[in-house]
């Protein structure tokens, strides 16, 4: 499976309440950020817990930016090289001593009182198997001015989360992968589908929402935990028209526009209409950024949906 430091094993004695689990890839300078902000986090708490590092191939300094921690955080790292976020979750998932486990990302910063919020819900709802909690962008300065006034057609880019007159989690109203817990036994019966999920060379993601449906599905409950926020990091490389372009397109393959089979032809007559959709849309784009409109954000997100709606009639990848 893997390689586990031995820093902090022999330390432990019982089960730990939770296994807070992060996937990480050369990602060294923002992984010792969101580490730094858990330390933090870790004072306003009693229980016991473990932090787990899923190295996922990394090629910089990310072993010695764990190991810097090991003095003030119950933290052990796992190397797991096979690439592909869904291949880390999974070694995460089998490497975890906690009876749930909660996820996070290396591209964010938590608040104080994110942990003990976790671990209160879990204990306040026994009943339920799946917890969301709260997830606001921060930017890089500059931001641009149309990226901002377009927040909430960029909600899912952003991963935001922030509706506090949510209360259960529904197969509509899912976490997103930077801030979500799960109980063990019901995680490690729902594993990550290896298809999905940021991978070298694909840009596909969702895995993490696939199995929450999926465990929705078979009947657990789930439980929206506002207390426990997270400060998503948005660089300057994702605040533009490119990565909105990419970004939509993966979701147009995933989730198309149209009813569409898996390897099947794209017929002709299916082609000249979707062109002409196409053609109408980046149209309606152009012509709205050129006009100053903020909504040319909107026809933009449509246009690239329907070229990830092609790219999968046409049977490609994202």
């Amino acid at each position: 499976m893997g390689m586990t430091t031995p820093d902090n094993r022999a330390a432990m004695t019982g089960q730990p309440l939770a296994t807070v689990t992060i996937c990480t890839r050369n990602r060294a300078a923002s992984l010792a950020r969101t580490l730094v902000s858990i330390v933090a986090a870790a004072g306003a708490v009693s229980e016991e817990w473990e932090l787990l590092v899923v190295d996922n191939g990394s090629t910089d300094d990310t072993a010695e930016v764990v190991d810097g921690f090991a003095g003030c955080l119950p933290i052990r790292r796992i190397l797991h090289p096979v690439p592909g976020l869904s291949n880390a979750r999974n070694a995460g998932v089998a490497a975890a001593r906690g009876r749930f486990i909660i996820w996070t990302d290396d591209d964010l910063t938590v608040d104080r009182a994110w942990l003990a919020a976790y671990l209160a819900a879990f204990r306040t709802w026994p009943d339920c198997a799946i917890f969301g909690g709260r997830a606001i962008p921060r930017y890089a300065e500059p931001v641009p001015a149309w990226f901002l006034a377009c927040e909430d057609d960029l909600a899912s880019l952003l991963a935001i989360r922030d509706a506090p007159d949510w209360d259960e989690i529904t197969p509509e109203r899912v976490p997103y992968g930077l801030n979500y817990a799960v109980r063990t036994d019901v995680q490690r019966a729902h594993p990550y589908d290896p298809e999905l999920g940021v991978a070298p060379g694909r840009r596909l993601g969702g895995e993490e929402t696939g199995m929450i449906r999926a465990a929705l599905r078979s009947g657990v409950r789930g439980r929206w935990v506002w207390g426990a926020t997270v400060h998503h990091l948005i660089p300057p490389e994702r605040q533009t028209a490119a990565y909105i372009f990419r970004y939509y397109r993966a979701h147009g393959f995933r989730f198309p526009d149209l009813p569409v089979e898996d390897a099947r032809p794209l017929r002709l007559s299916q082609a000249a209409g979707i062109a002409g959709r196409l053609g109408r849309k980046a149209t309606m784009a152009a012509l709205r950024r050129l006009r100053g409109e903020p909504a040319w954000v909107r026809s933009f997100i449509s246009f690239a949906r329907t070229v990830g709606t092609i790219d999968r009639l046409r049977g490609g990848r994202v």
